[in-house]
């Protein structure tokens, strides 16, 4: 039974990662390809993304995120990549 159950949490999680990433890859694309992004539209895309880099596909779409706008804002970016560290790197 508690096997059953703890299939269905991963299972469930799975898809929400998926949803998520489904979610924020065209608004990804948007940004990447916009000449003028602000720093406020940058930090509420990577506010929300980072509660999933959990997921390699997130944690890509983070990562396109960060190189590309690390040189227009480094000290944001450099702040989201030490909080994604914080979180995730053991």
């Amino acid at each position: 039974m508690i096997d059953k159950e703890l299939m269905e949490l991963v299972e469930s999680i799975q898809q929400l990662y998926e949803q998520a990433f489904m979610f924020y890859s065209p608004t990804v694309e948007e940004l990447c390809n916009r000449n003028n992004v602000s720093q406020k539209e940058l930090e509420y895309e990577l506010d929300g993304m980072l509660s999933f880099c959990q997921s390699d596909n997130m944690l890509s779409l983070f990562k396109r995120l960060c190189r590309k706008f690390y040189k227009q804002y480094p000290e944001t970016v450099a702040s989201y990549i030490m909080t994604y560290k914080e979180l995730y790197d053991e």
